[in-house]
């Protein structure tokens, strides 16, 4: 406790709005890990996965819009990577549910064996 009363005095905005931003970042984590729950209650772990992953993209390009960060060369091989791996998890999915979808046809088309 003393470690925070210490980095609140030392906190260029001021205390007041230290112990708010503290507050705000811890309920804002709770509603993230609560809807997590929920995501993965109500459809499935693979899908919290993929949104999850989707984030990390998405939160270098706010970072660069909103905060005086750079954007170098290993954000852009991260942020690449990041693209190509969704890419290619969705081609994945797409070329599977195509062989599936073809499966079935095939085997709705053919007579049944007597």
């Amino acid at each position: 406790m003393q470690a925070i009363t210490r980095e609140a005095e030392e906190f260029g905005l001021g205390q007041h709005k230290y112990y708010m931003i503290l507050a705000l970042s811890a309920i804002s984590l709770q509603s993230m890990m609560i809807g997590s729950l929920g995501m993965i209650y109500c459809s499935s772990a693979l899908l919290f996965g993929i949104v999850n992953a989707l984030l990390v993209p998405i939160q270098q390009i706010f970072a660069v819009i909103f905060l005086p960060e750079s954007f170098n060369s290993d954000k852009w091989m991260a942020l690449a990577m990041c693209l190509w791996g969704f890419a290619s998890y969705f081609y994945g999915e797409y070329k599977d549910s195509m062989t599936n979808k073809v499966t079935k046809t095939k085997h709705a088309t053919l007579p049944e064996q007597v």
